[in-house]
């Protein structure tokens, strides 16, 4: 937005932009035009996904998370997607999603949806399907 060369940085942005959607369902910033949506993404105060009341249950360290892949300044954003993994990992194992760190994405915890549920992923799938968890469906899905 600023006319500087990206980098890694960017894209950690960016990514905070997506998981900002994925809990929240909506975007951080909107606006009339275009440079109404830049102009607060350079400007405005981060929001926070827990500022939404239906997701105060969220974990507090989500919230510094999106915060801080979301930094205004590029040098205030993680130094690398590995640190963002292990502050994600760290989340869910917080949240009992997770039973060991050292175990990796592929290690969350799965969750039976009861009698009447419908997976958030996929409304129109039969009652009590499984959701398949990644760490961002296992977020949003069990913390949500």
């Amino acid at each position: 937005a600023l006319g500087q060369p990206g980098d890694f940085r960017s894209d950690l942005y960016s990514l905070g932009v997506l998981l900002f959607e994925m809990l929240t369902g909506d975007v951080p910033f909107g606006g009339e035009t275009a440079r109404d949506v830049m102009r607060q993404h350079l400007e405005a105060p981060i929001p926070l996904p827990r500022a939404i009341p239906a997701l105060r249950a969220l974990p507090e360290r989500i919230d510094w998370i999106v915060a801080r892949a979301m930094a205004k300044r590029p040098e205030d954003r993680y130094p690398s997607m590995r640190e963002l993994h292990r502050d994600l990992t760290l989340c869910l194992v917080e949240a009992g999603l997770l039973t060991e760190p050292s175990q990796g994405p592929s290690r969350i915890r799965t969750r039976q949806l009861g009698s009447g549920q419908r997976s958030p992923f996929r409304p129109d799938a039969p009652e009590r399907d499984v959701v398949q968890a990644t760490p961002y469906r296992a977020v949003m899905s069990g913390l949500a």
